[in-house]
């Protein structure tokens, strides 16, 4: 064999080795950390995670209570995204006396994103 050919041999089994070892230690870590290495929202369970998420962040300590509401939330297939809905109650203060007031919020989590792209409260 000419030397050409044996650089041409030891090139090919460099990189193939290195392109092995590389996906044996992604498999090896996706399978041990036991989370998924995507960013998508797969159920409707992940999607809420992420607006309660939003709510908590937005509304801190005045947050009195929210609730999943599991009858108008839904997965839209034909935008691949989920609509969240939860109902809070916030502590607000008007006049110098504290009040609390129910709000229903809206979430859209896209399913590719798996982030909250809109949020509303509706009242």
């Amino acid at each position: 064999m000419s030397k050409k050919s044996n650089r041409t041999n030891i090139f090919v089994g460099i990189a193939t080795s290195v392109i092995v070892a590389a996906s044996f230690s992604l498999l090896f870590l996706t399978k041990t950390s036991g989370e998924p290495v995507t960013f998508f929202a797969r159920s409707i369970d992940d999607a809420s995670y992420d607006c309660e998420d939003k709510i908590v962040s937005k509304y801190g300590n005045r947050l009195i209570s929210k609730s999943f509401d599991n009858l108008s939330s839904r997965y839209q297939r034909e935008e691949r995204q989920y609509l969240i809905y939860y109902q809070i109650s916030i502590r607000e203060s008007n006049a110098n006396y504290p009040a609390i007031d129910d709000h229903l919020v809206k979430c859209t989590v896209w399913e590719r994103l798996g982030y909250v792209s809109d949020f509303r409260i509706i009242d």
